[in-house]
C-alpha cells in the first residue's frame, strides 16, 4: 500500500511537516478555493514524491514531481497556498532534513502547469540574512499573493527581516522576476543578544558543491552530509545522507567512498560498494575502529569494520537520529521519532534507557520517569555522562539513569548564551565531547555553534571579526583530539574545520 501524505491549507505560515505512513482512512485532500480541484501527494517509492491536480470527476490534469522525499522524516509534509480565485498555488514542500522547496503551479484551462521558479536570484536573497536577533528560517516559502497575479517567496532572516522576491504571473503562465523588496516582519524580534563569543578561525575542509565525486579538499562533493565522527587516526568519516554512503576524509583532505554506492539506498549488508543505506545521519567510532551508523530510513544501526564490512546490528528503531559508543562497546542511540534513548550492550540485547516509548514530553527523572521530545544527538561526555540535544536543551543522563537539564530549556527557546539555564538554543541537532569536558552542539535555526565548559558555561563560536560563521544548516558537528571542530553544513553540502582561538588550552595533555 501506497502511503499518502496531509496537503495542509494554509494563508500564510509553512507549518511543521507530517510523517508518512498514516491510516488509510484518514487520508484527507486539499480543495482549491472554488472547489473545482483538489491535490493529493503519493509516494511513487522510497523517494519520490507525486502530487497531482484531479478536478471534480478525479481526473488527474496536472502532475508535479518531487526526487529526495523522505517521508519517514518527521519534518517532511506540505503547505499548500491557494489564489482567491483559483488561478493558481504554491507549495512549500519539506523534504526532510530541513530542506524545502517552493513550487508554484498556474491554472492553464483546466490543466495544472508547473512555473519554474528563478533559481539564481533566491539562491542570492537566501544569503541575505544576518543573524542579529529573531528567529532564523532555514527555507524559502510562499508568503502571500499580492495584486495583478503576484506571488511573493520570501526567506526570513535571524533578525526577523524578510527578503523578498515577488513574481509576476504573465499571459502564457510563465513567471517574471519584477522587483525585489525587504519586508519588515511585524512581531519581530528586536532585543539584543546576549553573546559571550569565542573568536575562532575557519576553512573549508572538504567539499564545495553538491554531488558524489571522491577528491582531495574542495574538489570531493557531498550531499546533504549530516553525521561526523573522527577516529584515532584523525579520519573524519561523513554519513552522505542523500548519497546513502559512508565517506572518509583523510587528514590531508583526501575523500573516499568506503561503503555504499552513491543513489542507491537499501538495507543490504555487505562489504564497501556491495551495502546499503537508507538516509545514514549520525555516526559514532569505537577504538577499534569500527564505524556505527544511526540508519534512519532503515529504522537500525549499522556497524561498519575498519575493512569495510556492513552488519545490521540492531534493528526495530523508529527513527534513529544519533549513537555514542563507549569503551566496553555498548552503543547509545537517540531513537527520535520513539522520544527514547535506547541502549544496545555489547553483548547485542537492546533495551530502553531513558523515557517511555511513544510518549513525548518535557521531564527529568529516573528511566522511563524522563520524557524527550524528539531527541536528535548523543555524546559521552568526558564525565562519563550522556549528553543528548533536543530543540532547545541539553540533557544530561548519569550512570545511574537518571536525567537533568544541562543547559537550556525544555521549555523556552532563545538566543542567548550564559550558564547552564540561564542560556537559550533555539534547533540543536548535534552535540560532540571533548576529552578537557567541553561539549559543542550545532544549531541549525540559529545557524551557529555553541561550546559549554564542564561548569555549564555556554559561547557561541564566532570569527574573530566578531562575525558569525557562515553557516547555512549546520547539521553534524565532531571534535579531534586537538580540540579542533569538524562542521557538515547540509545546504552548501560541505565540511568545515573551526579552531578555537583558546584550542592550546583546550587540548588534552
Amino acid at each position: 500500500m501506497r502511503a499518502v501524505l496531509f496537503l495542509i491549507f494554509t494563508v500564510c505560515l509553512v507549518l511543521p511537516g507530517f510523517v508518512l505512513g498514516r491510516d488509510p482512512s484518514k487520508i484527507a485532500e486539499t480543495n482549491s478555493p472554488d472547489g473545482k480541484y483538489a491535490l493529493s501527494a503519493t509516494m511513487e517509492n522510497e523517494t519520490t514524491l507525486l502530487i497531482e491536480f484531479k478536478n471534480k470527476s478525479g481526473k488527474t490534469v496536472g502532475k508535479i514531481t518531487v526526487s529526495d522525499f523522505d517521508g519517514n522524516d518527521r519534518r517532511s509534509g506540505i503547505t499548500a497556498l491557494w489564489k482567491a480565485d483559483a488561478s493558481a498555488v504554491a507549495l512549500n514542500i519539506d523534504r526532510g532534513a530541513n530542506i524545502s522547496d517552493c513550487r508554484v503551479a498556474a491554472n492553464a484551462k483546466g490543466s495544472w502547469v508547473e512555473l519554474p521558479l528563478p533559481k539564481e536570484p533566491v539562491q542570492k536573497v537566501r544569503k541575505a540574512g544576518n543573524t542579529q536577533g529573531g528567529k532564523a528560517m532555514d527555507h524559502l516559502s510562499a508568503q502571500s499573493w499580492l495584486p495583478g497575479q503576484r506571488l511573493a517567496v520570501s526567506y526570513t532572516g535571524n533578525n526577523g527581516t524578510e527578503y523578498g522576491l515577488v513574481f509576476q504571473l504573465v499571459r502564457g503562465w510563465k513567471q517574471h522576476l519584477e522587483y525585489q523588496q525587504t519586508i519588515t516582519v511585524k512581531g519581530a524580534s528586536s532585543e539584543p543578544r546576549v553573546v559571550n563569543e569565542l573568536p575562532c578561525t575557519f576553512h573549508v575542509f572538504a567539499g564545495e558543491t553538491e554531488g558524489a565525486a571522491d577528491g582531495a579538499g574542495v574538489t570531493a562533493q557531498f550531499k546533504n552530509p549530516s553525521g561526523l565522527a573522527i577516529d584515532e587516526h584523525g579520519n573524519v568519516d561523513v554519513a552522505d545522507r542523500t548519497n546513502q554512503t559512508l565517506r572518509r576524509i583523510s587528514p590531508s583532505g583526501e575523500t573516499e567512498t568506503i561503503a555504499g554506492t552513491a543513489g542507491e539506498h537499501g538495507t543490504a549488508d555487505g562489504a564497501g560498494k556491495a551495502a546499503r543505506f537508507w538516509y545514514p545521519q549520525g555516526l559514532a567510532i569505537d577504538e577499534h575502529g569500527n564505524v556505527y551508523v544511526a540508519d534512519t530510513s532503515a529504522k537500525s544501526v549499522r556497524k561498519v569494520t575498519p575493512n569495510g564490512q556492513v552488519s545490521t546490528l540492531a534493528g526495530g528503531f523508529k527513527y534513529p537520529t544519533a549513537v555514542a559508543v563507549n569503551h566496553e562497546g555498548d552503543v547509545f542511540v537517540t531513537d527520535s521519532s520513539n522520544h527514547v534513548i535506547q541502549k544496545i550492550a555489547h553483548d547485542g540485547k537492546v533495551s530502553v534507557l531513558a523515557g517511555k516509548p511513544g510518549e513525548s514530553g518535557a521531564k527529568n527523572g529516573h528511566g522511563e520517569e524522563a520524557r524527550f521530545h524528539f531527541p536528535n544527538g548523543i555524546a559521552i561526555g568526558a564525565d562519563g555522562a550522556l549528553y543528548v540535544v533536543e530543540h532547545s536543551s541539553i540533557r544530561k543522563i548519569d550512570g545511574k539513569g537518571n536525567v537533568t537539564t544541562f543547559a537550556g530549556s525544555l521549555e523556552e527557546e532563545g538566543r542567548n548564551d550564559g550558564t547552564g539555564a540561564a542560556a537559550r538554543f533555539w534547533g540543536l541537532t548535534a552535540i560532540a565531547a571533548d576529552a578537557r569536558g567541553n561539549l559543542y552542539v550545532a544549531d541549525h535555526e540559529l545557524k551557529n555553534l555553541r561550546r559549554i565548559s564542564r561548569s555549564g558555561v555556554v559561547q557561541t563560536m564566532r570569527t574573530a571579526e566578531h562575525n558569525d560563521l557562515p553557516l547555512q544548516n549546520p547539521m553534524a558537528i565532531a571534535v579531534d583530539a586537538r580540540g579542533r571542530v569538524f562542521v557538515a553544513d547540509q545546504n552548501t553540502s560541505t565540511i568545515l574545520l573551526v579552531e578555537p582561538v583558546d584550542i592550546s588550552e583546550t587540548t588534552a595533555k
